[in-house]
């Protein structure tokens, strides 16, 4: 303060200067304390506005936001100095991995916001809704499943669901259906006391029964303890596995993946939980988010026989795949089934003719099977044509 109001170089300054180099500590935060009652008690009296948070537009005349080449920062924002112009200073620009994606895939708009928040210096942004090409070198298929939570067409099985459900299975579905049996048993009570003419004492001791289970099901923790554990070992599984698959990952690869849709499963009951649609798409979906926000690029195709074609002769059977084996009922390719899907998601992703079925017949899924599988009994029939020669 001493020295800021010396170098205004004015007389009343210069003595306030010397004034506040005189006074003690406490004299000081005595000062200081009745200037700024004084100060407020004035802003009541004349209404005058108090600014929490001061926020200014920048455009590009006044600003240039461009990469570091200086710092350790990845940008530097180029402010010019309303005092002295022609001159500009530079502000060393943090900021995440998600937002430096944003940045390098989108045009920015000409203005920027300057906002200084808590002491701290924000850079708000926006950009225009075009995007650039991705610099994609490489593709990679990532099959999501249970024995493997990740199998890549690089052949890699990264993690695995299996321990999760099979903890499901044993542990959470008997708790809740033991929490269910009684639930059923004091409706089947309620009704029968409902509809029948009983002795008053009888009635009473259904009644009190009746309360004994409401009491039960109310205290009954086990089943939601183990639903939580089950959730945690789930949480837990999927960021393991997505730390292991984005360690190995370089930015110009382009991370394809199958478009997961539940309501295409028409089975049982007992088969859903088996194919466990939740934990997969909840680890799709994680991955998805986890790819976004480090700045990878990623793309969804439609996963129809992935697991049922053959990538040797292009031979599309249900027969091909048997659990986790693959077997080729034509050519006798064998491989795991998990590395057969990653490696005909990879393909799809730079497959135009399937791409173009699948704009075509988006709102139609039916015909959008029953057109790709004539595209692989054509390619197949090229393939034997080949072969016999």
């Amino acid at each position: 303060m001493i020295s800021s109001l010396r170098a205004i170089g004015k007389t009343f300054h210069n003595e306030c200067a010397d004034m506040v180099e005189k006074m003690e500590g406490r004299e000081f935060a005595y000062f200081m304390t009745e200037f700024f009652d004084r100060y407020y008690s004035k802003c009541m009296e004349y209404k005058l506005p108090v600014l929490k948070n001061i926020s200014v537009p920048l455009d590009s005349r006044l600003m240039k936001l461009e990469e570091s080449t200086s710092t350790c920062m990845p940008y530097v924002i180029t402010i010019t100095d309303p005092e002295n112009k022609g001159k500009r200073f530079s502000v060393p620009i943090n900021s995440s991995a998600h937002s430096l994606h944003k940045i390098k895939s989108n045009v920015m708009a000409g203005t920027v916001m300057m906002q200084i928040h808590n002491g701290k210096l924000q850079i708000g942004w926006s950009y225009k809704n075009i995007r650039k090409q991705p610099n994609t070198k490489t593709y990679i298929g990532v099959d999501t499943g249970i024995v493997d939570a990740f199998y890549t067409s690089d052949g890699k099985g990264i993690g695995t669901m299996s321990d999760v459900i099979q903890f499901y299975h044993e542990q959470v579905e008997p708790a809740f259906a033991e929490l269910s049996k009684l639930r059923n048993k004091k409706r089947a009570i309620q009704h029968y006391v409902r509809y029948h003419q009983l002795p008053d004492d009888v009635r009473r001791s259904l009644i009190a029964k009746i309360d004994r289970l409401e009491h039960m099901i109310c205290t009954m923790s086990a089943p939601y303890k183990k639903k939580r554990h089950y959730y945690n070992m789930l949480n837990h599984e999927i960021k393991q596995s997505i730390s292991v698959y984005i360690k190995e990952l370089t930015p110009d690869t382009m991370t394809v993946l199958e478009k997961l849709d539940i309501r295409e499963f028409h089975k049982s009951r007992k088969t859903n939980g088996q194919f466990s649609m939740f934990a997969r798409g909840k680890l799709q979906q994680r991955l998805m988010e986890t790819l976004n926000w480090k700045g990878y690029d990623f793309m969804e195709v439609t996963p129809d026989f992935t697991s049922q074609v053959c990538p040797v002769c292009n031979h599309l059977d249900s027969a091909n795949r048997n659990h986790k084996e693959f077997r080729c009922t034509c050519c006798g390719y064998t491989e795991d089934a998990d590395y057969v899907g990653a490696v005909n998601i990879k393909k799809r992703a730079t497959d135009i003719e399937i791409m173009e079925l699948c704009e075509k017949y988006k709102y139609n899924h039916h015909l959008l099977q029953n057109s790709i599988k004539i595209v692989y009994a054509d390619r197949f029939k090229t393939y034997r044509q080949v072969a016999s020669l």
